[in-house]
């Protein structure tokens, strides 16, 4: 891959050319610097209501199961778990268990959790989409009502489970162990965080962020960003990553 480099290319900008990039580098610093916020704000927010949504679970639970000292393990994961949401993202819930080992049963337990979240005063919708690849239950939080103070009023949530038979080999498995790997490549790629932030934004102002709309996930857009970091070369800022991830793809 025989790019020429953005900073290649700079040494022949003319000087208004590369004013401008620096003025996007500094704005896309405050643009990143105001969503790192808003992750540090929604964190506390999102382990409060997991907590809820695992209270409301459990009970479900032990009674669709009949045993009344079954477990669930509630996973938080996903781009909320890893700092890299944006406005648009919702939580995601795992809900994992070692009980449920086969469709039918998990179909019932996300059907009685779901009328049963439907019944609780903060939870503003709550619908269970079967049809999908992964069986999740869509719902709204309504901050408010759950006591929570914050300039949102509500918040989406997704919580999807899967069968004990599935347990390290599912899709919901698959994301945990994504999220476990997003951790590490921030720490190894420190442009990761504010391309995704920047291109989530892009894609969700084109409303082009819904998968089964023909739109990207976020798994997709994390590994691009990846793969374009692993082959390009040295670039002095932010600003210009930013360009050249337009230009490659």
């Amino acid at each position: 891959l025989k790019q020429k480099t953005a900073y290649e290319q700079a040494q022949r900008l003319v000087g208004s050319e590369m004013g401008i990039r620096d003025r996007l580098n500094s704005e896309i610093e405050t643009f990143c610097k105001t969503l790192d916020e808003y992750n540090s704000a929604i964190l506390p927010i999102c382990k409060t209501i997991k907590e809820e949504i695992e209270k409301q679970a459990l009970l479900v639970f032990r009674d669709v199961t009949g045993n009344k000292f079954a477990l669930l393990n509630v996973v938080l994961y996903g781009s909320v778990s890893t700092g890299l949401a944006s406005e648009t993202s919702d939580l995601d819930i795992a809900l994992r268990n070692k009980i449920i080992d086969n469709k039918d049963q998990l179909l019932f337990f996300l059907t009685t959790l779901c009328e049963s979240l439907q019944k609780l005063p903060y939870i503003q919708e709550s619908k269970l989409i079967k049809t999908a690849r992964v069986p999740v239950i869509k719902s709204v939080v309504n901050l408010t009502a759950l006591g929570i103070k914050s300039t949102m009023s509500v918040m989406k949530v997704d919580i999807t489970a899967e069968e004990s038979s599935l347990s390290g080999a599912s899709l919901v498995s698959f994301g945990i162990q994504f999220t476990a790997w997003v951790e590490k490549i921030k720490l190894e790629k420190k442009e990761l965080k504010p391309l995704v932030f920047l291109i989530k934004t892009l894609l969700a102002h084109h409303k082009l962020n819904f998968p089964y709309l023909g739109g990207m996930s976020s798994y997709l857009l994390i590994l691009m960003i990846t793969a374009f970091l692993n082959v390009c070369t040295y670039m002095p800022s932010i600003g210009y990553y930013f360009v050249e991830i337009l230009k490659y793809y």
